[in-house]
């Protein structure tokens, strides 16, 4: 028989089974937390270069930092409020507790967000099917989210908005989304679309009204630039990247043929066509389907919501199958947290961080080529002055000449002479690489890294 207390409305958070729910749900994140602290991981990319930004803002910001690309052709920060707030955290607490208190906030925040929106989280006796739903999510949600991405926090802010009544609410969250990422209109206008049409109308016109106001707002921060550069980084991921291979970005379908993310899809096209259901949260996924032909957009946005909608609409399954196994059920959600959590976050190679650089010591200014990403922003995070990278954080906004010798030396096992009249014509000073060189123009100075597996290794130009 159905229970009761699931036909009642998210608002009923106060009722005493639903806040001792919430209490162990708090204890949940506080292990989760810990465990992040206790492990800390290290995010392997954009945000080594975000948290280190401050220290470039008043020597030309990403422009000083990714010299002959993209980034010198506008003044403006895409990421703004993002970068703001990560310099003053590294400023309060120092570089690495800034690292890992980002980890666990982040991990944390889209944790919450995931709860709020599932209906089974709100019963005592639900807890662990809950976490089992979770943490099934959490087994290819746990590497994006420790990403720690603008894009990531976006999609909290999406996940929070589904619950959104007011107008006011609605351009609060418009403009704080807006704040921290250039491209916040992308998730915005999908959610103000979703509550126009299955939602709260109010909070719909808020979203839409907060987010208009904002792009008038980034067009005359930015003396309009802006209006030109969004239309060039779209530009960029159809056709600039002149064939580099950026995993993230390739179409969905191929890369995610997997069975939680096949069973995940299935299930969700079963509660489709069983129970015919066109809610809010059905809509916000129809609206979100073009950012889904991207790899990163389907796991950040995509399956989310499709837990969520799924979950949502067969409680009498779920409350059925938890009555039944219930004591093993119980066994299993909670230590499924235990037996998932640790492997997600251990992104180590033979037990040590696989992103953690020697020091290289290089004086202000330098620049370094190195083999692409992600070991650009590393370079950016392990040296103590600003320097200049080659490539850029976005391989398409790199010129032709650059793009070309990092689709050569990807087919290349060592680096070989062809490389010194571009090392010389850019002014670059050091390069950094996993490959070998037989390059006359370049002097090994130092290991910055090395086991069985991977070895990275710095060198001079002369």
């Amino acid at each position: 028989m159905k229970s009761p207390i699931l036909s009642k409305p998210i608002s009923s958070f106060l009722e005493k089974e639903s806040v001792s729910a919430y209490l162990l749900y708090g204890i949940v994140l506080l292990i989760v937390g810990t465990l992040i602290y206790a492990i800390r991981p290290y995010p392997v990319d954009d945000f080594l270069r975000h948290i280190r930004y401050s220290d470039y803002k008043l020597i030309g910001g990403y422009a000083f930092m990714f010299p002959h690309s993209y980034f010198e052709t506008f003044r403006f920060n895409p990421w703004y409020g993002f970068d703001l707030i990560a310099g003053i955290v590294k400023n309060a607490i120092g570089l690495d507790r800034a690292v890992i208190a980002y980890e666990i906030a982040l991990t944390c925040l889209f944790i919450i967000a995931m709860l709020f929106n599932f209906r089974t989280s709100r019963k005592i006796n639900f807890i662990p099917v809950t976490l089992i739903i979770l943490f099934t999510f959490l087994s290819y949600g746990f590497y994006r989210i420790g990403l720690i991405r603008p894009a990531i926090l976006m999609s909290v802010f999406l996940l929070f908005g589904i619950a959104g009544k007011r107008f006011i609410s609605g351009i609060l969250l418009a403009t704080v989304a807006a704040f921290f990422y250039w491209l916040f209109w992308l998730y915005m206008i999908p959610l103000s679309a979703a509550h126009y049409i299955k939602g709260s109308r109010q909070f719909a016109w808020g979203v839409f009204i907060g987010t208009v106001i904002s792009l008038l707002f980034w067009g005359i921060f930015t003396d309009f630039e802006y209006f030109r550069v969004v239309p060039n980084i779209f530009l960029t991921l159809v056709s600039g990247r002149d064939n580099i291979m950026i995993s993230e970005n390739i179409v969905s379908l191929g890369k995610l043929a997997t069975p939680v993310i096949f069973l995940s899809v299935a299930c969700f096209v079963f509660t489709v066509k069983v129970r015919k259901k066109v809610d809010l949260v059905f809509m916000l996924i129809i609206f979100t389907l073009p950012l889904a032909i991207q790899v990163r957009y389907f796991l950040d946005v995509s399956l989310p919501l499709i837990f969520i909608y799924t979950v949502n609409n067969n409680l009498d399954i779920i409350e059925d199958f938890s009555d039944r196994v219930k004591p093993a059920i119980e066994a299993f959600g909670i230590i499924s947290m235990v037996l998932i959590v640790p492997p997600l976050l251990d992104r180590s190679v033979e037990g040590e961080k696989a992103y953690t650089l020697n020091d290289l010591d290089l004086s202000v200014g330098s620049v370094v080529f190195t083999e692409g990403l992600p070991s650009n922003f590393h370079i950016i995070f392990y040296n103590r002055e600003p320097i200049r990278v080659i490539p850029s954080a976005e391989i398409g906004w790199n010129d032709t000449v650059t793009k070309k010798l990092l689709r050569d030396l990807s087919g290349k096992p060592v680096i070989d002479d062809g490389i010194c009249p571009y090392l010389q014509s850019y002014g670059v000073n050091y390069v950094v690489s996993e490959k070998d060189s037989i390059a006359r123009c370049l002097q090994h100075e130092k290991v910055l890294f090395s086991r069985a597996s991977r070895k990275i290794s710095l060198w001079r130009f002369r």
